[in-house]
């Protein structure tokens, strides 16, 4: 085996190498895609929705250009508009060759074995090749990230104020693919975990974060005057508190004869007799939440952050603090809360570390769709079904967000005009949602082959979860003095960092973790085969 990497070695670092690597990566990708036909990922319908209205002077859907942000949709938009899906298929393969070839270049700075291996590694791994079968944000933050972690080693290996502004740069970058890698301004401690004068790691920290802030406060600047909220991205108005006590107070009366005006009086709720409580109740779809938004964004204005909601969670938690006076002033009680939202981010974060990847085909088109059940039971109580119901005309500039169905003619609004005063956008409206359906419609129609992916999923099931990685990293890093080791600390923290951030403010969903959970492979091999660092000589 010594003989045959010496013959080997020296192929490893050469542009034939790297030619090769992606060769091999895509010749790997196609074979997965026999069993994973290419399909419709998370929230594909709303970026295409967002390249399409991008330079729209009065887009029908200003809020999918305030919860989405720009990367993820140009990297689809514009295969799709060229060429369609086979075009964005043939993409997705190229970025995941890419991704590979970036994760292995940047194991060359601490060993060829490095790079090979951590090559080998992913090109192993099902997991790591899932998120690219499908077009969604999860490929195209996978391929950023790997370029944002090449960045980082290089950038560690020869430090320098521009090489940290070009990163932070590079963070914006990832962040404007998926708003939950704001994390990454972390970065600016990476000069802490370097050798050099402080004065230096000064000036680097300081050029990572000046680019960094500049570029984003300059993205959300360009929000504030398009569409008049000055955010990078709202995409956790999820979690915008909606509560409703009816008398509780002014917003409380004035929401809850919004909604008895404009939703309870439509046939399917008055048919069916829905109470405001019942509308309310604890298990409000993401169909109903959207609807509120889009209630709260016409009282009060895109700029107002859905204040009539907030002020109506604000007093129902004030009126039941009142019929419960001992919660507010009991110091344990209102401990708990925080003590369970923080066992809640342990637990996701062990789930993403702990689970294996596995494959969602619930977007593979079935040869008919199923008519939904027109109605649920919520609270005991007979409930239209949000699947069965038309899209809402106040959450229709929220693009497909709500939906509540995977077939997408459910989800276009038949008349424009019911949600659009102004004809014009209403036919653009209309316009956007057919480029849209035409671009869907060939995702998720392929016939996967069923034995292939019984064995892939397998193959996921087996490879060793994260945790493993980082164990082996952390032993590899407390017994060998590997050069650059600083540098493998700061992008593995980063990286638990983005996943952190994604447990506090989502909980666990593994698509999240795609993206970032090839840094605990990489970190594992370059701290346990990467060379070591050489002792300093007396006086050298």
């Amino acid at each position: 085996m010594r003989a045959a990497w010496r013959r080997i070695e020296p192929f490893v670092a050469t542009k034939r190498a790297a030619a090769g690597l992606f060769g091999v990566a895509l010749v790997i990708y196609w074979f997965e895609a026999l069993a994973w036909p290419f399909e419709r990922g998370r929230d594909a319908w709303d970026y295409m929705t967002y390249y399409l209205s991008f330079f729209d002077a009065h887009t029908p859907f200003p809020e999918v250009m305030l919860v989405r942000t720009p990367v993820t949709p140009f990297a689809l938009g514009i295969p799709l508009s060229l060429g369609g899906v086979t075009a964005l298929e043939v993409t997705m393969a190229v970025l995941f060759a890419l991704s590979v070839l970036a994760w292995s270049l940047a194991a060359l700075a601490y060993s060829r074995l490095s790079a090979l291996l951590v090559a080998a590694v992913l090109l192993a791994s099902p997991g790591f090749a899932l998120s690219f079968h499908e077009a969604s944000s999860d490929a195209i933050a996978s391929f950023v990230f790997a370029l944002f972690a090449l960045g980082v080693v290089r950038t560690g290996f020869l430090p320098s104020a521009a090489r940290f502004a070009a990163l932070g740069a590079g963070a914006v970058m990832v962040t404007l693919t998926r708003p939950a890698f704001v994390g990454l301004i972390a970065g600016v401690l990476i000069p802490i975990c370097l050798r050099g004068p402080w004065r230096s790691r000064l000036a680097w920290g300081g050029a990572y974060l000046g680019v960094f802030l500049t570029l984003l406060g300059s993205w959300a600047m360009l929000n504030d005057v398009r569409y008049g909220d000055f955010t990078i991205s709202r995409l956790n108005i999820t979690s915008t508190p909606v509560r409703l006590v009816p008398d509780a107070g002014r917003a409380s009366r004035r929401l809850a004869t919004i909604v008895r005006r404009d939703v309870l009086s439509l046939p399917p709720y008055r048919r069916l007799h829905v109470s405001l409580a019942t509308y309310f109740d604890s298990e409000l779809s993401g169909y109903e939440r959207i609807r509120l938004l889009g209630i709260a964004d016409r009282a009060g204005g895109i700029g107002s952050d859905f204040l009539l909601l907030r002020e109506t969670a604000a007093e129902a938690s004030s009126a039941s603090s009142a019929s419960s006076p001992a919660v507010g002033r009991n110091s344990t009680a209102s401990a708990s809360p925080v003590r369970g939202r923080l066992a809640s981010v342990a637990h996701a974060m062990w789930l993403y570390v702990s689970r294996p990847a596995n494959r969602d085909q619930t977007h593979l088109k079935p040869v008919v769709w199923p008519t939904p059940q027109a109605v649920i039971v919520r609270g005991g109580k007979p409930y239209p079904n949000p699947a069965a119901l038309p899209p809402s005309v106040e959450g229709a500039t929220f693009g497909f967000f709500p939906c509540a169905s995977n077939e997408i003619a459910r989800c276009i609004l038949s008349d424009p005009s019911k949600a659009y005063s102004d004809p014009k956008v209403a036919q653009r409206y209309a316009e956007v949602t057919r480029t849209v359906s035409r671009w869907d419609a060939p995702l998720g129609t392929g016939k996967p082959n069923r034995w292939l992916a019984v064995q892939l999923d397998r193959g996921a099931r087996h490879f060793p979860p994260p945790w493993f990685w980082l164990v082996v990293a952390t032993v590899a890093l407390a017994l060998r003095r590997t050069r650059g080791a600083g540098v493998l600390v700061a992008l593995v923290g980063l990286a638990g960092i983005v996943l952190f951030a994604h447990a506090w403010a989502a909980g666990w969903f593994e698509a999240y973790a795609y993206p970032v959970l090839p840094a605990a492979v990489f970190v594992a091999i370059c701290a346990g085969v990467g060379e070591r660092s050489r002792p300093v000589e007396a006086g050298g």
